[in-house]
């Protein structure tokens, strides 16, 4: 197996010298780019005239070349989101060959000293860092925490050592052993500490800090990128980042794969986190990393399937209620909705991805979208009221009225016009909602002081009416007896007359405060017993607005509210028993 291995390297070897022409090792680079990427790791410009930097220069040949593009390959994957982190940490993309020069992409490389991950964590740094290992998961291998952990770990030595070459350094040797060297040279210059034969430090690190710089150097090399046919180097690498997608915790790669259709050594090559090739066990919902495009091609295959649908947001909502009602973490319904995170309320009908099949007894309505259309009309205001609770009325925002009528002040009197949004179905009177009721006659309000007054007009006429009958049996009586019983029953009929047109005015006085004119007819009213079936999202307030009354008026002492309340039911057998024992 070695013979092949090493006949083999020797056919690459041969192939390169032979495709590759003769002035292909030296390097096609600008000085000024040279002097750039110094300056991106704080090292001073002066360094570029430095033995140490030629003689760096001088050794990179074409099989060098060839296994950086080789490695660069193999990065493909993890490249854009790697950039991405590196951009929005305000670290020197310098920095994305560190990983290169220390895992060579490889995101499941483990070294002797028991460092892993593409930036070799040793277990004791990855707990500083939160990051977890256990029988099934190793987040040192996962590509994006490692790297979120990895750009705070440099931070940190940037802001201990103040140089990012130096951070780079103490990244690969340890911070003791950096401050050891710093000690011993007296200087933080990085030709003293490249020194051969002093030694301030180990081979490894010097070595280490000269890799990068050669990767760095590759990589803005222009015959390389023109050979590629690209812009820049980065180019080479397909523009797909990884996203998340959630599955239930227990499950396999392979079942996944399946699952979503996606190749399985693809699904396993985006995820070395994995150890066991399954999700957790003990998480209701875990993740696996997948490119954009395979991402959207798993999302469409899940919903043709029947394994995802879309949850449109209904009243009352919170992302804490949804996710408790399908059984889902909030992390997992914010990564699988990415647009959650450009909205910070909640709005009626948004859709919502989630994995799984809907509950029997989700609503219709939670998974079609309701199209609705608004329109703007003139409302004219039958009372004395306020923007507040036109806006209840008609379902507005206050905004949107104020914006709407801006020379309407606090208090709005009778027979103002006001530009109010309503929906296409509704219009500017709005209808009572469809409810069983059953209507008790009971008499008008204006009218009751009229009735009043004619009952006690007949009472006096039918007093009257006996008083003449006395008086007609009773013949032995005086003329004097029957004109004074006459004025009597005149008196009673002119008081009942006077009350009743007292209380008419009173009712008359109360109808005219309300908006209405004296002169028209009394407003009549009607009280009708209302069954109000309560549906989803249905509270208080909303009731009653809909039954176009005030919470102070349901909660009149007098109202009767039925409620449904479950009892536990006794069998006859046991109320037997219990009568017998008794």
């Amino acid at each position: 197996m070695r013979f092949i291995n090493i006949l083999f390297w020797l056919v690459i070897t041969c192939f390169t010298t032979l495709s590759l022409s003769a002035d292909s090792a030296t390097l096609h680079i600008d000085p000024q780019e040279e002097i750039k990427i110094l300056e991106s790791l704080d090292i001073d410009p002066l360094f570029y005239n430095d033995e140490h930097y030629v003689a760096l220069k001088e050794n990179i040949n074409a099989l060098k070349k060839l296994y950086f593009l080789k490695t660069l390959k193999r990065g493909n994957i993890f490249m854009p989101n790697l950039q991405e982190l590196l951009n929005e940490s305000d670290i020197p993309n310098t920095f994305l060959y560190m990983a290169m020069v220390e895992s060579k992409f490889l995101a499941d490389s483990k070294s002797h000293k028991h460092a892993a991950g593409l930036w070799q964590f040793m277990p004791a740094t990855a707990k500083v860092y939160n990051l977890n290992k256990n029988r099934e998961v190793d987040e040192r291998l996962d590509p994006i925490k490692s790297t979120k952990a990895a750009i705070e770990y440099l931070k940190y030595l940037h802001s201990r050592f103040k140089k990012w070459y130096l951070a780079a350094m103490a990244y690969n040797c340890g911070e003791a052993r950096l401050a050891q060297a710093l000690r011993k040279a007296g200087t933080d210059d990085l030709a003293v500490l490249l020194d051969d034969e002093k030694e301030y430090l180990p081979k490894e690190t010097r070595e280490y800090i000269k890799r990068i710089l050669v990767a760095a150097l590759l990589a803005h090399d222009k015959k390389i990128i023109k050979q590629n046919n690209k812009n820049h180097l980065f180019g080479f690498c397909s523009n797909k980042k990884l996203t998340k997608l959630y599955f239930r915790g227990g499950e396999s790669l392979a079942a996944i794969a399946f699952k979503i259709g996606v190749p399985y050594q693809k699904l396993k090559a985006c995820n070395p986190h994995l150890i066991k090739n399954r999700l957790p066990k003990d998480r209701k919902m875990y993740y696996v990393y997948l490119p954009e495009d395979l991402a959207e091609k798993a999302k469409k295959h899940l919903k043709d399937t029947g394994e995802s649908f879309v949850y449109y947001v209904q009243p009352n909502d919170t992302l804490f209620l949804i996710s408790k009602r399908f059984n889902i973490k909030l992390s997992a319904l914010r990564e699988l909705n990415p647009h959650l995170a450009k909205h910070k309320v909640l709005k009626i009908g948004m859709p919502l991805t989630i994995l799984g099949k809907p509950p029997k007894d989700l609503p219709k309505k939670s998974l079609q979208k309701e199209k609705e259309k608004y329109k703007i009309i003139t409302y004219t205001t039958q009372k004395r009221t306020s923007l507040y609770e036109i806006s209840l009325k008609f379902n507005n925002k206050f905004s949107t009225l104020k914006k709407l009528n801006p020379n309407i002040g606090k208090r709005i009197p009778a027979g103002t016009k006001l530009k109010v949004v309503v929906t296409e179905e509704k219009n500017a009177t709005e209808k009572m909602p469809k409810v069983a009721f059953k209507t008790k006659p009971i008499l008008e309000k204006n009218t009751t002081a009229v009735t009043t007054a004619k009952e006690t007009n007949r009472t006096a006429s039918n007093h009257s009416e006996t008083n003449k009958t006395t008086v007609a049996a009773k013949q032995p009586e005086t003329n004097e007896t029957l004109k004074t019983n006459r004025h009597e029953a005149n008196v009673t009929l002119t008081k009942a007359a006077n009350t009743a047109q007292k209380r008419a005015s009173k009712e008359n006085q109360t109808v005219s405060h309300t908006g209405l004119k004296t002169s028209e007819k009394p407003v009549r009213f009607r009280y009708r017993t209302v069954t109000y079936r309560i549906e989803e999202g249905d509270y208080l307030e909303k009731i009653a607005m809909k039954l176009h009354m005030k919470k102070k008026e349901m909660l009149r002492p007098g109202n009767i509210l039925i409620l449904k309340i479950k009892e536990a039911v006794v069998p006859q057998d046991n109320r037997t028993k219990t009568a017998v024992q008794e």
